[in-house]
């Protein structure tokens, strides 16, 4: 007879035979509990309990009385039924375990309001403190991410990391820079170009030329010290713009063929799969230097899982050849020029230009010359 766990039951019996009576005691003598006892014309009926089963019956059998269960009430019928089935019992165990650990791991980052841009530095600085999905994440690991987030004081003005139920928020504020302007230096502003004056926009000192004025490179501006009605000296940082409208020529030199590295055609793909707290490389490839890596989380469907698929691609270099005609390379002479020309005067406002060209055997030699207004004024 399979095992039956009696000892959770309570057990209502019958017993038929002569003389129930003499049952009663030798089961009383034996210490045995049975209680709510009804006699009946040939036998009696009584309650027990489970674990005294096997006692009851061998006692009555041994008396030439007939045993018989009349009820079993307890939760050993359930436990006979999962121990047939022991998938549902160990089922249910692990459906505990799995959740009260699963929330512990990282199932989604919400970014939040952060900007696409904002969004991958984020997801970088979090790859840096160990933190994407699949982590098994700790108190002291997110801690040390949001110190680090609070530490990018040009991306946010505030941070807060929040993780909850498998998910981890990430809420900020912008950061708003405040410039705070130094008192200018007693240095008087020079001009560094010829022309000729347009504005006199001083914000601080005393400005020594006037609008419709010629000057010349190295010439006075603006000056740091005036003289009052008792001669004596005022000082005064100097500051400001002085708008001149001015002509200066530009030369570059641009060959017909150079040697260029562009990315290869075949691109080398290395992925990381990071799920439930563990690492699994895909792929055997080494990749020394990713030109991207992204950052791939698991779903199914709409479903998002407990890990992501870290990619990193790559894509080498070709050392190519490239051959420009006369017209590219005058065209690239030419905007070399002006990337000179907003070097020396960021601000310029060009007004007209001129150029003259000679083609060479193996270059296109440009010069340009252009008429502008910039500040000239410099300490």
């Amino acid at each position: 007879m399979k095992r039956k766990f009696w000892a959770a039951d309570r057990i209502r019996f019958q017993i038929r035979g002569a003389d129930p009576q003499r049952y009663v005691n030798r089961i009383t003598a034996r210490g045995l509990q049975l209680d709510h006892i009804r006699w009946k014309q040939n036998g009696c009926v009584a309650q027990g309990f489970g674990r005294d089963y096997s006692t009851l019956r061998r006692m009555a059998e041994q008396g030439g009385w007939e045993f018989s269960i009349l009820r079993r009430h307890g939760p050993g019928r359930f436990l006979e039924r999962c121990m047939a089935r022991p998938g549902f019992p160990v089922g249910a165990i692990l459906f505990v375990l799995l959740l009260n650990l699963l929330p512990h791991f990282v199932w989604v980052i919400d970014f939040g309001t952060l900007e696409q841009t904002d969004s991958q530095r984020m997801r970088a600085l979090l790859a840096e403190c160990g933190i994407c999905e699949g982590t098994f994440l700790q108190k002291d690991t997110l801690e040390d991410a949001q110190a680090a987030a609070l530490a990018q004081s040009d991306l946010f003005g505030w941070v807060s990391l929040n993780f909850t139920g498998g998910c981890l928020f990430i809420e900020d504020t912008v950061a708003h820079t405040q410039t705070i302007r130094e008192d200018p230096p007693l240095r008087p502003l020079y001009a560094k170009a010829d022309g000729v004056i347009t504005a006199v926009e001083a914000e601080s000192g005393f400005a020594c030329v006037v609008p419709g004025q010629t000057v010349k490179a190295g010439q006075l501006l603006v000056d740091i010290v005036r003289l009052d009605r008792e001669e004596r000296e005022i000082l005064q940082g100097a500051s400001g713009k002085i708008l001149a409208r001015c002509e200066e020529t530009f030369t570059a030199s641009e060959p017909l063929s150079r040697t260029a590295t562009v990315p290869g055609n075949v691109a080398t793909v290395r992925d990381t799969l990071y799920f439930l707290g563990g690492v699994w490389p895909l792929q055997q490839e080494e990749v020394t230097e990713a030109d991207r890596i992204e950052w791939i989380p698991l779903r199914l469907g709409r479903l998002s899982l407990p890990g992501c698929l870290r990619r990193e691609t790559a894509w080498g270099c070709n050392v190519l050849t490239l051959y420009y005609s006369p017209e590219q390379a005058e065209a690239l002479a030419r905007r070399n020029c002006r990337q000179q020309l907003l070097e020396s005067f960021p601000d310029a406002e060009i007004l007209a230009e001129h150029y003259q060209t000679q083609t060479l055997s193996d270059a296109v030699v440009t010069s340009v010359t252009y008429q502008f207004v910039a500040n000239i004024a410099i300490s």
